[in-house]
């Protein structure tokens, strides 16, 4: 096979691939928000495989076809979008040789301006404001989730606790927005890029944004800024209690970063499966409890060092 009819066959496989992750991500609940958050790997993969072009065209053919099969361009459209622009950011930032820190920060940066301007300018058309929009958005999901609940025969007084809180999860989620949104864009760069260091191993393997996600540390110094956003949050005003909720979240997310190159350093040098990996990392997504306790891990790796990093142990390298 010459190298022509490879490209055309990593061309088609790669936009069947991310169409049915997209597929996946809109018509399976479960699974689709495990599919959600993939979406940037294939995107990026093909990106590093095929170049700029051909690796730009298979994300817009990929949301064009998902588009046209459900019925026109829903909500879901505009977060496929965004998921699908990151990997293919991802993909450039890993073709240029960049770090970890700056693959991260530019693609998760980009894709967050741009979803906030594009929200503006989406609810100025509308006539009711970009906040507005997002708040009507919520609050949909908020009352389908309510009814989802009610039909899985819940007890009612279950039902009703909710259904008086949902006042005040609408009011919280309204004021965390834009951490949350940055969390989950960056958590899901920073999932791709591990799960990418495995699939590009023989293509791209020297990558400084693949070769230190295991061994990366956040400064020691980030343990105060933790420290004061816990600070703000007894604080009666409430524009500084939100401030610190919403810094104190990414900080968070930092640390699961560290817990989760803990858990990542562990699996290499274990020899653990991708598959194992993968399946692992989705559990961990989807289980609050877990995720909790790789921040608490990467939070207290300041002082007890798991890795053994930086310790002169040639089987514990330096970063």
């Amino acid at each position: 096979m010459n190298r022509s009819d490879a490209t055309s066959r990593d061309f088609v496989t790669g936009t069947l691939i991310v169409t049915l992750c997209c597929a996946a991500a809109i018509y399976f609940p479960l699974f689709g928000f495990i599919s959600f958050l993939l979406l940037p790997l294939p995107v990026m993969v093909y990106r590093i495989k095929l170049g700029r072009n051909a690796g730009g065209l298979i994300p817009a053919l990929s949301l064009m076809m998902v588009t046209v099969f459900s019925g026109g361009m829903t909500p879901d459209f505009w977060l496929m979008l965004g998921m699908l622009g990151q990997g293919f950011l991802l993909g450039e930032c890993v073709g240029k040789d960049c770090s970890v820190e700056k693959t991260i920060l530019i693609s998760s940066g980009a894709i967050l301006l741009g979803g906030f301007l594009l929200l503006a300018m989406i609810g100025n058309v509308a006539g009711t404001g970009g906040v507005d929009l997002l708040s009507e958005y919520i609050r949909k999901n908020l009352d389908a989730t309510l009814e989802i609940y009610r039909q899985l025969d819940v007890p009612e007084e279950n039902a009703r606790v909710l259904a008086d809180s949902l006042d005040r999860i609408h009011y919280v989620l309204i004021r965390i927005m834009p951490a949350l949104v940055a969390s989950i864009l960056v958590f899901a760069a920073w999932l791709n890029l591990l799960l990418g260091r495995y699939v590009l191993r023989q293509n791209r393997g020297q990558t400084p944004a693949f070769e230190r996600l295991n061994t990366w540390q956040a400064p020691d110094g980030l343990v105060w800024g933790v420290i004061g956003c816990a600070l703000l949050l007894f604080m009666r005003i409430e524009a500084l209690k939100f401030t610190g909720l919403n810094v104190m979240i990414v900080l968070l997310m930092v640390y699961m970063f560290q817990g989760l190159g803990i858990l990542s350093f562990y699996f290499e040098r274990k020899k653990v499966p991708l598959f194992l990996r993968t399946m692992i990392y989705g559990i961990i997504a989807l289980q609050q409890i877990l995720v909790i306790l790789v921040i608490g891990v990467g939070f207290f790796d300041t002082w007890i060092n798991f890795r053994r990093l930086n310790t002169g142990n040639p089987e514990h390298p330096s970063t």
